[in-house]
């Protein structure tokens, strides 16, 4: 029994043996397969990372040079952002000016087109049958004129 025992166990052995290397042996050749990808991304990604680097470098140059220029020129960069909102406060007071007027315009307007229709028909009346008041001779005498006149008339 002993024996069989043992025989028993060496061929469980065997096919569990062969059973592992029948399955890890795919897996690592999966694995060597995936290392082999792996490495020739790796070697594009080099390539391109080292001129991602180059161009990462020029922009923070550009960057450097500006930041100076900005450094230097503070006094006039000041005076310009001061000079445009002095613009803008001048363009709003503007703004507010022509809406004021817009206002006004729309409130007067009316009023002296009346007026004119009037003063036309007022004069259209004088000119066709006499009766109306003819409103374009002489403006009516001022303050001390009017007075002198009522005094010579008495």
């Amino acid at each position: 029994m002993n024996e069989t025992l043992a025989l028993t166990l060496g061929v469980i052995l065997v096919v569990l043996l062969a059973l592992v290397v029948g399955l890890v042996i795919p897996v690592l050749v999966q694995f060597r397969r995936t290392l082999a990808v792996a490495e020739n991304r790796l070697e594009h990604l080099a390539d391109d990372f080292g001129g991602l680097v180059h161009d990462v470098r020029r922009v923070l140059k550009r960057v450097d040079t500006l930041t100076e220029a900005v450094e230097e020129g503070r006094p006039a960069l000041s005076q310009m952002i001061e000079a445009v909102t002095g613009l803008s406060h001048t363009v709003k007071r503007i703004d507010t000016r022509v809406r004021q007027m817009d206002a006004v315009s729309a409130a007067v307007v009316p009023a002296v087109v009346a007026a004119v229709r009037t003063w036309r028909t007022a004069r259209a009346s004088s000119d066709g049958d006499g009766a109306g008041t003819d409103m374009t001779t002489e403006p009516p005498p001022r303050g001390g004129e009017r007075f002198e006149e009522e005094v010579k008339h008495g």
